[in-house]
């Protein structure tokens, strides 16, 4: 595939997602975000950047490097995706609950059709949400699903 060919979304990537791409020892993973970004295969949650710089300057720096990079930001119908998930979600039997972040980018990836990339709790968070709520279209994944299903 040409690299300069722009692909419609197919993938969302959040802050943990991102820290563990620009930290892997794969380079296999690394280009593989770094196309898939370049293609517009693969969108971040428009947040992230914002985050990375407040946790992370050293990691930002090198985030900016990245040429192409394309945002989501959530629509309002997927806003109301996202309150409709955290009624359905309730509170947990010890009073854990996932952040809000994590109901908004499971209600971007619904409404448009994305598989969810991410990492550590957040991506436990996802794959909990998405059982909890019976979620059948959603899909959660590891880099390294990812970078495997795309290539």
């Amino acid at each position: 595939m040409p690299k300069n060919k722009v692909l419609d979304a197919e993938y969302l990537i959040d802050l943990n997602g991102v820290e563990e791409a620009l930290n892997t020892q794969s380079n296999f993973i690394r280009d593989t975000f770094v196309d898939a970004l370049a293609d517009g295969r693969l969108r971040i949650a428009k947040r992230t950047s914002k985050e990375l710089k407040d946790c992370d300057e050293e990691l930002y720096e090198e985030f900016q490097q990245i040429g192409a990079k394309r945002y989501i930001t959530p629509k309002v119908a997927e806003q109301s995706i996202q309150a409709d998930l955290i009624v359905d979600h309730g509170g947990g039997l010890l009073g854990g609950f996932p952040p809000e972040d994590r109901f908004e980018n499971i209600a971007i990836c619904l409404s448009q059709g994305l598989k969810m990339v991410s990492a550590g709790k957040p991506l436990k968070d996802y794959k909990s949400i998405g059982k909890k709520c019976k979620l059948n279209g959603f899909t959660a994944m590891t880099l390294a699903e990812f970078a495997q299903e795309i290539a």
